[in-house]
């Protein structure tokens, strides 16, 4: 258990260490490193970290969360043959921003009367 404990928080402190841009989700020297590195406990320590360092999110109709995954899933598409460990982790933060946004669609309707 320790063990698995300090690979996940050597993948939450590689996050914090790769700015992204809007071209890039996760910085193509993150990805090399992730496929070098190659364990699926530093993988899910850096989806925390993500996760984590996304800040205050407002609730909404959900179409932020929506273009959100869009864009991590296309990041997935494009770099699942070189970089397959980047690739599933922007899956997942894919899947996370989907049921995020479902979430936020059915609060919306609620606050607003409809539900």
């Amino acid at each position: 258990v320790e063990d698995r404990v300090k690979k996940q928080h050597l993948g939450e402190i590689l996050a914090r260490s790769f700015e992204h841009t809007k071209e890039e989700y996760i910085p193509i020297e993150l990805k090399i490193l992730l496929e070098e590195i190659d364990d699926l406990e530093v993988n899910k320590g850096v989806y925390i970290g993500y996760q984590n360092n996304r800040g205050v999110r407002t609730v909404t109709d959900g179409s932020p969360e929506i273009a959100r995954a869009l864009k991590l899933e296309e990041e997935a598409k494009l770099c699942e043959i070189m970089y397959p460990a980047a690739a599933q982790i922007l899956r997942v933060m894919a899947g996370s921003s989907r049921r995020e946004a479902a979430m936020d669609k059915e609060d919306k309707l609620i606050n607003d009367g409809i539900l």
